[in-house]
């Protein structure tokens, strides 16, 4: 009977160790604290030792009761001045000269190391051939980095036509609402081109005449981005407008390798007038009275783009107000300076 010794490479465990003692040379007996694992379960560190492989010596393994797996550390490892190279299907731990001191094979996410494949590699002889299949899996690894799983894209498009299949999404109440009260956003996709429209509501009532408008809309035409009404006290609302506004002209469709906006209008979007979000803005001052040697414009910030033409929403420091205008001068070099600085 011949035993299989399975190992995990792990990136998150900071010592080798194992639990079984029999498979360490030169041990101490020595306590040397706990250790947490991914699902709460403490053990003990009983000592340690060395593990040889073949001709390779792995020293200061730790002897951990209860572990249930042994596992390698990719940062033990490291510190040992070897090298730890991850490729798609395999792993490599090399001496700095390049020499392979151990390959290993991945599945489910893990790196694994059993002593049939080390003999595979010469690394160890005396093993009858063996295929090992791994039909389990490490409770604590799976408990401390479990991830969620993506759904698969779809290979075709099982919609072929704009407008026919709508997704609607109501979130909130948002736990901070805009200054003019509203703590709802109503998203609606459309399936086929993945043009997003936006709506901020005062209450989920609002929602359903908001929905009877938009169909009424859409029958006769897409003519404008969101049905966003202008006021000064919007800023949270505009925030999410804009960013509506430019995923639709920025983003790739793959399949069609078209943005939605494409998509949906049947005609290229025009981005000469897209402009860095919160850069400065000088917007020209309207006032009357203007004397002759009074500032002709004033200093804002820039925060989106009007929802029914080509104007853009310049918040006025000076008048604490939301303008829409298409008189402004932008200053994107210093909002783009400023980012960069602070990264």
């Amino acid at each position: 009977v011949v035993q299989i010794v399975l190992w995990y490479l792990d990136s998150g465990c900071s010592k080798h160790m194992t639990e079984d003692r029999s498979q360490l040379t030169n041990f101490v007996n020595k306590f040397l604290g706990t250790v947490k694992f991914g699902n709460d379960h403490v053990a003990k560190i009983m000592g340690y030792g060395d593990y040889k492989i073949g001709n390779v010596t792995i020293s200061r393994v730790y002897f951990v009761e209860g572990l249930g797996h042994n596992l390698f550390s990719v940062g033990q490892f490291s510190d040992s001045d070897l090298e730890v190279a991850f490729r798609q299907h395999t792993c490599f731990i090399r001496s700095l000269e390049g020499v392979d001191l151990l390959t290993e094979s991945q599945g489910n996410n893990l790196y694994t190391l059993s002593l049939g494949d080390m003999m595979a590699q010469g690394l160890v002889r005396g093993l009858p051939k063996l295929k090992f299949k791994k039909d389990h899996l490490c409770s604590a690894c799976v408990m401390g980095k479990g991830k969620k799983k993506s759904h698969k894209p779809k290979s075709e498009d099982t919609n072929q036509e704009k407008l026919y299949l709508l997704h609607l999404d109501l979130c909130g109440p948002i736990r901070v609402e805009s200054v003019n009260g509203k703590k709802y956003i109503l998203v609606i996709v459309d399936d086929y081109s993945r043009f997003t429209w936006v709506k901020c509501l005062r209450s989920k009532v609002e929602a359903l005449d908001f929905i009877i408008k938009f169909l009424k809309m859409i029958q006769v035409g897409i003519s404008h981005e969101t049905s966003v009404a202008h006021s000064p006290k919007q800023n949270g609302v505009k925030f999410v407008a804009t960013a509506c506004y430019t995923q639709n002209r920025s983003i790739i469709r793959i399949r069609h390798c078209k943005t939605p906006y494409d998509l949906l209008h049947d005609k290229l979007p025009d981005l000469s007038f897209l402009h860095v979000f919160g850069a400065l803005g000088y917007p020209t001052n309207n006032n009357e009275n203007l004397g002759k040697l009074q500032p002709k414009a004033d200093i804002g910030i820039f925060i989106g783009y009007a929802s029914t033409k080509k104007a853009f929403w310049i918040y006025n420091r000076r008048t604490r107000r939301i303008v829409e205008t298409i008189h402004v001068n932008f200053d994107e070099l210093t909002a783009m300076a400023s980012k960069q600085s602070s990264s």
